[in-house]
């Protein structure tokens, strides 16, 4: 049982490690690591669309998995030839999230603000700041995609850190 628990132990020691220079490489190299990203789930893409190709179709079903090995091959090579577009997407499709989210919210907190016992302007001004990140992860994709992956690499490595 102990041996059990001491080689529990030694993984997650190892899993730590390899957390931490993973952060650390997210931190340093925020672009580059992007990059690479885009290479590898392009790569991920290629793989599983060329896989959905040699699928046997004998089941009706399965016929339309050919549209999906197709688009799964063309976003494998765009993202491959175009590295830049991941780091592009994220902050895109965040802002887009941060902008909608917050108009939501504030709408709530514009109709709580008639009761007494609610945070309705906190509420509001934490809305509204969500709001202009959204605005800047939308006018500045490249610059906010660094700024977001020093800021996971900084997570990763606070959680590689308090689970050794």
């Amino acid at each position: 049982m102990i041996k059990k628990i001491n080689k529990f132990v030694d993984l997650s020691i190892i899993a730590s490690i390899i957390f931490t220079i993973i952060g650390l490489c997210l931190i340093i190299f925020p672009d580059v690591s992007l990059n690479i990203m885009s290479y590898v789930i392009g790569g991920l893409f290629l793989i599983f669309g060329i896989y959905l190709f040699t699928i046997n179709y004998n089941s009706l079903i399965l016929t339309d998995m050919i549209f999906f090995g197709v688009m799964m091959v063309l976003l494998g090579v765009i993202l491959i030839v175009y590295p830049k577009l991941i780091a592009q997407l994220i902050p895109i499709v965040l802002g887009i999230w941060f902008i909608t989210d917050s108009i939501v919210k504030i709408r709530i907190s514009l109709s709580l603000k008639d009761y007494d016992d609610t945070p309705w302007v906190l509420t509001l001004v934490l809305s509204i700041i969500s709001m202009l990140c959204g605005v800047v992860f939308i006018l500045h994709p490249l610059a906010s995609s660094e700024v977001i992956t020093t800021f996971i690499g900084a997570l990763i490595m606070i959680y590689a850190l308090s689970d050794i």
